[in-house]
C-alpha cells in the first residue's frame, strides 16, 4: 500500500498527491518551488518577534 493513499481506496488521486507534496514542504523556498507562492510560511517573518523573550519575565 501507498503511503499516499489517505483514503486506502488503491488508487492515489491528485488530491493525495498535492497534500502529500505539501506536507513534505519543510521550509518557505520548498513551497515556492513547488507551488509557486509561500503558502503557510507566508508568516514567516512575524515568528521572529512573537519568540520568547526571557528579559520580559525576570
Amino acid at each position: 500500500m501507498d503511503w499516499m493513499d489517505f483514503n486506502r481506496d488503491g488508487e492515489v488521486d491528485a488530491a493525495e498527491e498535492y497534500l502529500a507534496e505539501e506536507m513534505l514542504c519543510t521550509s518557505k523556498k520548498e513551497h515556492e518551488a513547488l507551488f509557486g507562492d509561500a503558502g503557510d510560511f507566508e508568516d514567516d517573518e512575524d515568528d521572529e518577534e512573537d519568540e520568547f523573550d526571557e528579559d520580559e519575565y525576570e
